[in-house]
C-alpha cells in the first residue's frame, strides 16, 4: 500500500499488486501529497476501519471517548459511520481503547485527536493506521453518545484548562457501554451510477428533516453553488437511537425526507445501503473497507427503487406548485414558461457591416422539462421553420472560462474529461503516435487525481486544454486519429 503522508480524505492511497504498478501509483500518490512524502505499508485485506476518539490536556490528563466504525467507504472515503461499533467483541474493543490511550500518553497529546486502526475481528487482530490530530467530520456521532462537545473541549484545553477540574471529564465519566447508538450518513454531490463522479452546479432546492434524535450539519441552501475545487460533502445526516436497529430505522427515514435539487447526490445510494442485509444482519459485522465496492451493482439496483420514489415525491410537489399539469421547478425561479408563451428574438451577424437585425418569433407548444434557468426542454413553433422543432436549454456551470465542445461518447478518438475539475497535466503532444492504454492526461477533482488513457491506438490530432484549466465532465480534451495498417 502506497499512502501519501498528508493526503487525507482518501487522497493519495494506492494499492499495488505487482512491481509493474509501482511507478504509476507512486507518481499519483506524490501528486496528491502536499509534502510529496509517501509511506510504503503492508496492505491489510478485508479489514474494518475502527477509530478511537481521544482528548488530552497539557497537564498530562488523557482519555478516550469510545470508538467509531467507519468501514462503509468508497474509494477510501467514508460515507456511513456508527458509534459505538456495534460488532466488536469486548476484548478487541478494550484492546484498541487501551492502545489509543497509551499512544496519546506517550506523545503527551494535548488536544482532540483520533487514533485509527484496521481491525480483522475474525483473527482477533488489529493494526495501527494513523493519528488524525484534529476534529474529524464524524466527530458528531461521538458527541451524540457521550454528550461531550468536542469542538468546545478542543478550544478549552488549548487555553490550558484541565479535563478533570474545568471540563469535568475523566475516563470514569465516559460510559463504556452507552445506551445510545448514533449513525452519520454523508450526503455528497456525487453520482454513484457514474463511478461516483463529482456533480457541480447550483442548488435550486434543499429540504432537511427535523425531529427528536435527528441532527443535520450542512451548508447548503437554494442559491449555493457546488464547485470542483472543494470537498463534495453537502450535508451530514446524524441520528441517535436507543439501539442499532432503532438508529438504522431513523437514518433511513431521515434520508428519505432529505431533498437536494440542482446537483446529483448519493441520497438514494445511502438509503439502499442502510436497507441492505450487510448492514442489518450482524450489525455491519461483514462490512469492511472494500465491501461496498465489491457489492456496488446490487446496492445500485436497490437504489433505483428509492430514486423512483423520490422522483414521484418531487413530481407531486411540483404539480401542487403549478396551476396545470406542466411540471415546474420546486425551487422558486424568477421566470416561469408556459405553453402558448411567445417571444420575439432578434439576431444579427456582428461581422455584417450593416449589422441588420433579423426579427424572429418563438412560441412554446409543449414543455417536457420546466426548470429554467437550470434546464428547459420544449417543442416550439418559430418563424425560422414551418414545422415544430425541439429545443433544450441547460445552464453550463461556471467552472471554466472557455466555451468547450463536448466529446462524442460514440467516438473513441475523442477523449473527454471524466470529471468536472482541473487539468493537472497533458502527457502527449500534437502529432505524437500513441498506443492503446497509454496515459494521455490527468484530471484532479477535490484533490483526487484521475488518469485518462487512450482506448485505441492512433495519432494525436488536437489538444484542447492545458494544465490548470478548469473543465466540465464530458468536455473534449484531446482528439486522436485511428491508427491504420500500412499497405506496404
Amino acid at each position: 500500500m502506497l499512502k501519501a503522508r498528508d493526503g487525507g480524505g482518501g487522497r493519495g492511497i494506492r494499492m499495488v499488486h505487482a512491481q509493474s504498478e509501482v511507478d504509476d501509483a507512486l507518481q499519483r500518490c506524490i501528486s496528491e501529497s502536499p509534502s510529496k512524502q509517501v509511506f510504503i505499508e503492508k496492505a491489510i485485506i478485508g479489514a474494518k476501519h475502527i477509530e478511537v476518539q481521544i482528548l488530552g490536556d497539557r497537564h498530562g490528563n488523557l482519555i478516550h471517548l469510545l470508538e467509531r466504525d467507519c468501514s462503509a467507504q468508497r474509494r477510501y472515503q467514508k460515507i456511513i459511520e456508527v458509534a459505538p461499533c456495534p460488532s466488536l467483541s469486548n476484548e478487541i474493543r478494550s484492546q484498541i481503547h487501551q492502545a489509543a490511550v497509551r499512544l496519546g500518553q506517550h506523545i503527551r497529546y494535548d488536544s482532540v485527536g483520533t487514533v485509527e486502526f484496521l481491525v480483522q475481528a475474525d483473527q482477533n487482530a488489529f493494526y495501527f493506521l494513523e493519528v488524525n490530530p484534529r476534529i474529524q467530520v464524524e466527530h458528531t456521532i461521538t458527541e451524540q453518545i457521550t454528550n461531550v462537545d468536542l469542538v468546545q473541549s478542543q478550544i478549552r484545553v488549548a487555553f490550558g484548562e484541565r479535563l478533570d477540574q474545568h471540563l469535568g471529564l475523566t475516563q470514569a465519566s465516559i460510559p463504556l457501554n452507552p445506551h445510545l447508538v448514533a449513525i452519520q450518513a454523508r450526503v455528497v454531490a456525487e453520482n454513484p451510477r457514474n463511478n461516483n463522479m463529482l456533480s457541480v452546479g447550483k442548488i435550486t432546492g434543499a429540504q432537511f428533516p427535523q425531529g427528536n434524535g435527528i441532527r443535520i450539519d450542512t451548508w447548503v441552501k437554494p442559491g449555493c453553488v457546488v464547485l470542483p475545487t472543494f470537498d463534495s460533502l453537502l450535508a451530514k445526516v446524524i441520528v441517535t437511537g436507543q439501539s442499532f436497529p432503532d438508529a438504522v430505522s431513523k437514518v433511513k427515514l431521515a434520508l428519505q425526507r432529505t431533498t437536494i435539487i440542482g446537483v446529483d447526490t448519493n441520497l438514494d445510494f445511502l438509503s439502499a445501503l442502510m436497507s441492505s442485509q450487510n448492514v442489518n444482519n450482524n450489525a455491519m459485522k461483514a462490512i469492511h473497507i472494500k465491501s461496498l465496492e465489491e457489492q456496488m451493482d446490487s446496492i445500485l439496483d436497490v437504489s433505483a427503487t428509492f430514486t423512483r420514489e423520490r422522483q414521484a415525491r418531487i413530481a407531486a410537489l411540483a404539480s401542487e406548485a403549478g396551476e396545470d399539469n406542466t411540471p415546474v421547478a420546486v425551487a422558486s425561479t424568477s421566470l416561469t414558461f408556459r405553453p402558448g408563451d411567445a417571444f420575439n428574438i432578434e439576431l444579427s451577424d456582428t461581422k455584417d457591416k450593416e449589422g441588420t437585425l433579423q426579427a424572429h418569433t418563438l412560441q412554446i407548444e409543449t414543455i417536457s422539462t420546466n426548470n429554467f434557468p437550470e434546464e428547459l426542454v420544449a417543442e416550439v413553433q418559430t418563424s425560422l421553420s414551418s414545422h415544430p422543432i425541439s429545443i433544450s436549454v441547460s445552464r453550463k456551470s461556471a467552472v471554466g472560462s472557455k466555451m468547450r465542445r463536448k466529446a462524442s461518447p460514440r467516438n473513441p478518438s475523442e477523449l473527454a474529461s471524466p470529471v468536472t475539475g482541473m487539468v493537472v497535466e497533458i502527457n502527449v503532444e500534437e502529432g505524437e503516435q500513441v498506443e492503446a492504454g497509454q496515459q494521455l492526461f490527468v484530471m484532479s477533482a477535490m484533490k483526487m487525481e484521475t488518469v485518462v488513457k487512450a482506448s485505441v491506438a492512433g495519432r494525436v490530432q488536437g489538444i484542447y486544454a492545458k494544465a490548470n484549466d478548469l473543465v466540465e465532465a464530458g468536455d473534449l480534451i484531446l482528439e486522436t486519429s485511428e491508427a491504420k495498417e500500412s499497405k506496404l
